[in-house]
């Protein structure tokens, strides 16, 4: 009898997604703030074993992003809509701002935006890239205009200070081109992202749920999904204070 084969759906990937997020966001939100403790008050010495779960908590969510970008080329390609999934993602990104400032900085923090920012200028930048698929009337002529939207891309979440910068785009990016075959793509978006740091080493895991990946839809999570970000960083943030009794100011 054949062993049935293991498969995961866009929403199962979501969820898997959301989940090494959640673990990324503890580590950066309750177990940073109470690293940062001492150094705010001026006593006690840095806890090893709060600095070893950090890095464990880190290491774990670094699967989370590569994921996300894996996820919005899947939308902006089954989307119904193309201008509606810009919107929801840009009404997303400013709704989330000053709880993720708040939550990851203790503050409001003009300098480093939420990664839907990221994400968004990621979406804005397909959109061009399918555009010039439909106009461009040479291969050279589309090469130079996605060369061109790339470049502002990435000067554009570099300018605002997005979440993985640079970085982040080119992952976009190359999941977008790579679309058709997509363990690679997501190995080179790893690849792209480990260039950033080596911490990021424990992304290359993603390529596991994107091989199981069966191209189809599962539940429908869209707005779950959406509101899922804002949420848990709010609740987090809120956890955080209850812990401590006071802001933490990082950074």
């Amino acid at each position: 009898m054949s062993q049935k084969r293991i498969a995961l759906s866009n929403s199962s990937i979501k969820i898997i997604a959301c989940v090494f997020m959640l673990i990324d966001h503890i580590g950066a939100i309750l177990v940073e703030r109470k690293l940062y403790l001492p150094m705010q008050l001026g006593i006690g010495d840095i806890n090893e074993g709060l600095l070893t779960l950090d890095f464990v908590l880190r290491s774990i969510g670094r699967i989370a992003f590569p994921l996300f970008c894996f996820l919005l080329v899947e939308g902006f390609y089954y989307t119904h809509s193309k201008l509606k999934y810009i919107r929801n993602l840009g009404m997303l990104a400013i709704i989330s701002e000053i709880p993720f400032d708040y939550a990851f900085f203790g503050g409001w923090n003009g300098q480093y935006q939420n990664v839907f920012f990221t994400l968004l200028i990621g979406v804005l930048a397909m959109y061009g890239f399918d555009w010039i698929k439909e106009k461009g009337k040479t291969n050279f002529i589309c090469l130079i205009g996605y060369l061109f939207i790339t470049l502002f891309a990435c000067g554009s979440v570099a300018a605002i200070g997005g979440d993985y910068s640079t970085y982040g785009i080119l992952c976009i990016v190359v999941i977008y081109f790579f679309r058709e075959k997509p363990v690679l793509s997501i190995g080179l978006a790893c690849a792209i992202l480990c260039l950033l740091s080596i911490t990021e080493l424990p992304a290359f895991l993603a390529m596991i749920p994107v091989a199981l990946y069966n191209h189809q839809r599962g539940l429908s999570l869209k707005y779950a999904f959406y509101l899922f970000y804002p949420l848990h960083i709010v609740l987090l943030y809120g956890l955080s204070l209850l812990i401590f009794q006071q802001n933490i100011r990082i950074g």
